[in-house]
């Protein structure tokens, strides 16, 4: 199947505008999955770092999972990236498929700082 032909063939939902205005594929993992993965703790990855972000893990930091390939990430690094393809960005491992029947997660809105919170306040 030629490229075209492959790109027709996927589902209008799995598609979305990225930052540059062209599409991007939307694959996302089960949710179901998502949840179930391990939460290991620091020591116990084969990685002393995330892939996604480039951070390397802390005892007590931000808390890790473990996909079924075995490799590790900070959790919101790797359920963010899951949400868009169901992919392990390490080996391309493939997570299962969101079904239609699972809800669309809720966006998480993330805090941000005040100037006077940055600054600190006088």
């Amino acid at each position: 199947m030629r490229a075209a032909e492959a790109k027709a063939a996927l589902n209008r939902d799995h598609w979305e505008w990225d930052d540059d205005g062209a599409y991007a594929v939307i694959d996302p993992a089960s949710l179901k999955a998502m949840v179930a993965m391990e939460t290991p703790k620091v020591g116990e990855t084969r990685e002393q770092g995330c892939a996604v972000c480039l951070e390397g893990f802390v005892a007590g930091g931000k808390k890790l999972r473990m996909m079924p390939c075995s490799h590790s990430f900070h959790q919101r690094c790797i359920f963010d990236l899951l949400l868009r393809s169901r992919f392990c960005p390490v080996c391309r491992f493939e997570m299962p498929p969101r079904s239609a029947d699972e809800p669309e997660p809720e966006p998480v809105a993330e805090k941000t700082a005040t100037t006077s919170e940055r600054v600190g306040s006088n």
